[in-house]
């Protein structure tokens, strides 16, 4: 049997197509019947504060993707990178949200070490008010692959989900009959779970049918995430940023072996030959 690939295997090119971190926190309630029902009140000095101490880690250059007043709860107002001409790594903050994002040259340690950095600056960037807090309230990890035709050489859904990975659909007869149905089929394949070990805490794998925007070219794509909420969540205090690491390690426990399960080594054999 062919040996199975992972995440780590280098690649020439990588069906990942984004890896994305999430810190959600709290927001503040309005008035009942109060147009904006939730806000945070800590954004505008957020703003401020983050900008110059996530430059100093390294994230230099901005752009704002919304007003701050204007974006709703959880959007990402400000956007950061290295430099200008570097579309990745990204640090974004909004109203209630924290979030790094890496493309495909991600890299599992290096990811999480940018991920802490970020939250770093966030708790040293957050400004203490006396009549809200900082209280988090959701956390994930989410990845995004993409798998084109000229990779996996097949895009259609239930071919690559036949050949490309260890899932096994059968369908009825009758679906197959080109006397009653034309062209490709598409659809989607959706798995969702809650985690024996963390009772507030979930993964998600969506794998379907999608197409290129620019070219219109068909795609398989997949994501995979863990979320946890409630009680799930690390607490802030001093231990803060080590829950979020073993909380990482967790969830990357799920996504990396999943990954390595899922996709057949034949088709990122392609992937890392650069094919």
């Amino acid at each position: 049997m062919a040996k199975k690939l992972s995440r780590t295997t280098p690649l020439q090119k990588a069906p990942l197509s984004e890896v994305v971190f999430e810190l959600r926190w709290a927001l503040q309630s309005g008035p009942q019947g109060a147009a904006v029902l939730q806000s945070d009140p800590g954004l505008l000095p957020l703003l401020e504060s983050f900008t110059a101490g996530i430059k100093k880690a390294g994230f230099g250059t901005s752009k704002d993707m919304s007003h701050p007043l204007q974006t709703g709860p959880w959007g990402v107002v400000r956007r950061f990178y290295k430099a200008a001409d570097e579309p990745f790594p990204i640090m974004q903050v909004g109203p209630g949200i924290f979030a790094s994002n890496e493309s495909s040259e991600y890299d599992w340690f290096p990811f999480k070490k940018q991920i802490i950095r970020g939250l770093r600056v966030l708790l040293d960037s957050y400004p203490r008010i006396s009549f809200f807090e900082l209280v988090p309230n959701q956390i994930e990890l989410r990845y995004i692959d993409v798998f084109a035709k000229s990779f996996v050489g097949d895009a259609a859904l239930f071919r690559f989900i036949d050949r490309g990975t260890s899932l096994k659909i059968t369908l009825p007869p009758m679906l197959g009959n080109r006397k009653i149905f034309d062209g490709e089929p598409s659809g989607r394949f959706v798995f969702h779970s809650k985690l024996k070990s963390k009772k507030a805490s979930e993964f998600f794998l969506d794998l379907g049918s999608a197409q290129r925007p620019d070219t219109k070219d068909d795609l398989v794509r997949m994501e995979t995430k863990v979320v946890s909420k409630g009680a799930d969540v690390p607490v802030m205090g001093s231990k803060f940023l080590k829950q979020v690491d073993s909380w990482l390690e967790m969830a990357h426990g799920i996504t990396s072996p999943l990954f390595k399960e899922l996709i057949s080594a034949d088709v990122l054999r392609n992937y890392r030959m650069g094919q």
